[in-house]
């Protein structure tokens, strides 16, 4: 839940202060926006996930009449169509899947909640997580939420200070610390994340810096951060994202739901490692040059590689080649070698 945006920073002569730099963003690489939530279905959206081919929001707005909190676990069609709510209570800011089951994140008091998308209900199963410190404040902290299915942890975004908490959950409730990440390049007010093909996406929303998007990975084992680009992020006030390919979701707490397409996959931000080399092909012999002024003699394959034997300049040197055109037979003195898929095979000398 967003309490205050930081849009000026005042700095009075004599105090020392300092602030992480950030670097400039790529412009947005995405199409225009296509809102999804005409008529502001949905309050206040903040995270978001896909599952079972529908995009599921955790919405915290607060409504009128018999129902006054927020709470809500919305569904609805990749289209905007056929919204089904469900009431379920609390300070909701984060949804993700694992297997066949949607997992809810509490802001504060920091808490996660499994849900059965089939049944619409609560299993009962939760987890405690007030070992993530938000006595700072307690209504920046826990934002971003999303699954790893790689490495089988669980990410918790804190708002505050745009810090990633690494964590497994397991069964009666346990949960162990795994690490944590800072935020590269000053980024704070982490608000939503999301997992696609082993890529990391985060996005942060304070004003008073450029809000953007992070493409990135961490270690499994020392929770090291490495980022791949990093976009000025379309609306404003987005608290949660989703990705379907290279369709992006952004949800934005003011109501706003919408889709963008032709967002960048990792695939097309990092270079790939060229393909390795083919095999040389020695079996086939195309023609061959010999040089006694060089003391070399070139063959050339029908593959187009090319092998140089090498002997002492000026020797008496003939050559021939075998009917299949497997072999080629170099005759220097009374030494006959014999070479094969471009390596030397058999010497024979003869007696004069």
């Amino acid at each position: 839940m967003k309490t205050w945006k930081l849009s000026t920073i005042v700095i009075t002569l004599g105090l020392a202060i300092s602030i992480p730099l950030a670097l400039a963003a790529t412009a947005w690489p995405a199409s225009s926006a296509t809102d999804l939530n005409i008529g502001t279905t949905i309050l206040e959206p903040s995270g978001s996930t896909i599952y079972g081919g529908q995009l599921w929001i955790v919405d915290d707005g607060t409504w009128t009449g018999a129902v006054t909190d927020g709470g809500y676990v919305w569904s609805m069609n990749l289209d905007g169509s056929n919204k089904v709510s469900t009431h379920i209570g609390g300070d909701l800011e984060g949804i993700t899947s694992k297997g066949s089951y949607l997992y809810l994140m509490y802001e504060y008091p920091q808490a996660v909640a499994e849900f059965d998308p089939a049944t619409r209900t609560l299993t009962g199963n939760t987890w405690d997580l007030s070992l993530i410190d938000c006595s700072a404040d307690t209504a920046q902290c826990l934002e971003g939420f999303v699954y790893d299915p790689i490495n089988d942890n669980f990410l918790f975004g804190r708002q505050l200070d745009g810090y990633t908490f690494v964590k497994k959950l397991g069964t009666g409730g346990t949960v162990t610390s795994v690490g944590s990440f800072a935020p590269l390049n000053g980024y704070l007010d982490l608000s939503g994340m999301y997992m696609q093909d082993g890529t990391l996406y985060q996005i942060w929303d304070r004003n008073s810096e450029e809000p953007r998007i992070a493409l990135g990975t961490y270690d499994p084992t020392t929770c090291a951060y490495t980022e791949y680009a990093h976009y000025v992020l379309a609306g404003d006030n987005q608290e949660g994202i989703s990705l379907n390919g290279t369709t992006i979701y952004i949800m934005e707490d003011d109501g706003g739901i919408y889709s963008y397409t032709g967002f960048p996959t990792v695939a097309t931000t990092v270079t790939p490692a060229p393909a390795p080399a083919p095999a040389p092909d020695y079996s086939t012999i195309s023609s061959y040059t010999l040089s006694i002024r060089k003391g070399t003699l070139l063959v050339t394959y029908a593959s187009g590689d090319t092998t140089t034997i090498n002997f002492t300049i000026g020797s008496r040197a003939t050559v021939a080649v075998s009917t299949d055109r497997t072999k080629i037979y170099m005759m220097i003195g009374t030494t006959m070698q014999t070479y094969e898929d471009g390596v030397l095979t058999d010497t024979v000398t003869f007696a004069r």
